[in-house]
């Protein structure tokens, strides 16, 4: 017990230093130096009662004092160091590393890490649905966190196979919805529901607008690309009259190209029809709320319906081919219109 006073007690004064905003900048390089200094003497006696789990906070706090220096590269080092401690001493799936990892997160965008921002976003996820104490506000926040930043890779091209990974986020969202012991974890919460239905609406829409985008070869099966047919002309000849005279001529395949285009058509609709559901889902869940006290917030979501809903019927005004019912509909006197 002596130990752990010995180094708790300047752990939580360095703490303070760290996380200090008025004088962070004067005194960043004492507590730097006084946390590798912590850092070495916690090491050394690793076997001290509760000297691993300070050797994590003093790696937290190592990491958090880098950053503010702009030293982000070395701050992600110091925060590796300060997940690995927690994980050796709390387990794998702590929750206690999801503050270290909104912090390393913030080093990774400052870098343009868009790889180690992809690996945070989903371990935060993860640990949120492999420990049992995580609750279910933990879970949704981590999968909207999730989502948001799948939406915003696929949309800036910042991570490769972006499009793949949009969908295996959508797919988490639908399980959100329609696994019945998760979708009870939204009774009575429902903004949370709708902020669901939003986020997955937005993925299903930036899905179709990346198929629609597709090169045609894209959706190319075993087919004939040309075809060979038969043109003839008639050729003058000396004594005035004229010959007809045949050749064969290699052709595109229209057939075959429009059965790509059809395919690619389809692929895009097979987005829309779901980012319809889940805008009239978050339409029905929303509208009962404005008559409650959650009327602002519920009326700010609306908006967010309708940005939605005028989207998808600009872009399917634009792109689809004649066809009943392909704009978002609704009963009402809203702005989702026939």
């Amino acid at each position: 017990m002596t130990g752990s006073k010995v180094f708790l007690l300047p752990l939580a004064g360095l703490l303070w230093l760290a996380n200090a905003t008025v004088f962070a900048q004067p005194e960043a390089p004492p507590a730097l130096a006084s946390y590798q200094k912590l850092i070495a003497e916690l090491e050394s006696r690793q076997s001290t009662l509760g000297a691993d789990s300070a050797l994590g906070e003093a790696y937290s706090g190592l990491g958090n004092t880098l950053q503010t220096l702009g030293q982000h590269a070395d701050a992600l080092k110091a925060y590796d160091q300060a997940l690995q401690a927690l994980r050796e001493n709390k387990g794998l799936y702590t929750l206690d590393q999801l503050p270290v990892l909104e912090a390393r997160l913030d080093s990774s965008e400052a870098l343009s890490n868009w790889q180690e921002v992809d690996a945070g976003r989903q371990l935060a996820y993860l640990i949120s649905t492999k420990n049992p104490d995580a609750v279910s506000d933990l879970r949704y926040k981590a999968l909207r966190e999730l989502g948001l930043w799948k939406l915003r890779a696929a949309e800036e091209d910042l991570l490769p196979n972006s499009l793949h990974d949009a969908r295996e986020v959508s797919e988490l969202y639908r399980k959100e919805l329609e696994q019945p012991d998760l979708r009870a974890a939204y009774q009575g919460k429902a903004l949370s529901l709708a902020n669901v239905y939003l986020d997955l609406a937005a993925l299903e829409f930036l899905q179709a607008k990346k198929q629609l985008e597709l090169p045609l070869s894209s959706f190319g099966v075993n087919g004939q690309r040309s075809v060979t047919e038969m043109f003839c002309e008639t050729m003058p000849t000396a004594d005035g009259r004229g010959r007809q005279v045949c050749r064969n001529l290699q052709v595109p395949n229209m057939d075959y190209f429009m059965s790509l285009s059809n395919r690619r058509y389809a692929a895009t609709w097979d987005h829309l029809n779901p980012m319809q559901e889940a805008v009239l889902e978050a339409w029905e869940v929303l509208l009962p709320e404005v008559e409650t006290h959650n009327r602002d917030a519920a009326l700010a979501l609306l908006v967010q319906v309708h940005s939605l809903t005028d989207a998808f019927n600009d872009f399917v005004a634009k792109n689809a081919r004649k066809q009943t019912g392909s704009r978002i509909a609704a009963p009402t006197g809203s702005k989702i219109r026939r």
